[in-house]
């Protein structure tokens, strides 16, 4: 298994990856509401707005971490943001999640002050896995329907 940044030719693999949960319907209703995400993940993936580390096993893409430097205007810290992480399930539970986390981690130190990462408060799995990585809750976000 290698660790590394895509090369341009693997980078629409990522992308692929990055939806491959959603019904190619729901893939193109997403698209068509979300076009900035996708032009934001797609300027990670290319590294022009931030990073992406891809897991490669055969040749394939079977798993992805990236994120962006960010910062806010109430503070001078600067916050490496982990925006996406996902292992193909064939290749779960082998380690890969946190290597392509540690990837990121690595590449933050210099480049921002501290690491952020967002799961959904169901997701207790997600959630065990970043505090296994070190990270710890800091806020919480509240929604309600309109």
């Amino acid at each position: 298994m290698e660790i590394r940044c895509p090369k341009p030719i693997e980078y629409e693999a990522v992308k692929a990856l990055s939806l491959s949960h959603l019904s190619p319907a729901a893939k193109e209703q997403y698209l068509a509401i979300n076009p900035e995400s996708a032009k934001f993940s797609s300027s990670l993936i290319d590294g022009t707005a931030g990073v992406c580390f891809v897991a490669v096993a055969s040749g394939a893409i079977v798993g992805y971490a990236m994120g962006a430097i960010k910062g806010t205007p109430l503070t001078t810290v600067r916050f490496a943001e982990l925006t996406d992480l996902k292992v193909d399930p064939d290749f779960r539970n082998q380690g890969l999640g946190g290597q392509l986390a540690k990837a990121f981690i690595v590449w933050s130190k210099g480049r921002a002050d501290r690491l952020c990462v967002t799961a959904h408060a169901n997701n207790s799995a997600a959630i065990r896995f970043y505090q296994r990585l070190g990270f710890t809750p800091q806020s919480l976000e509240l929604e309600r329907e309109l």
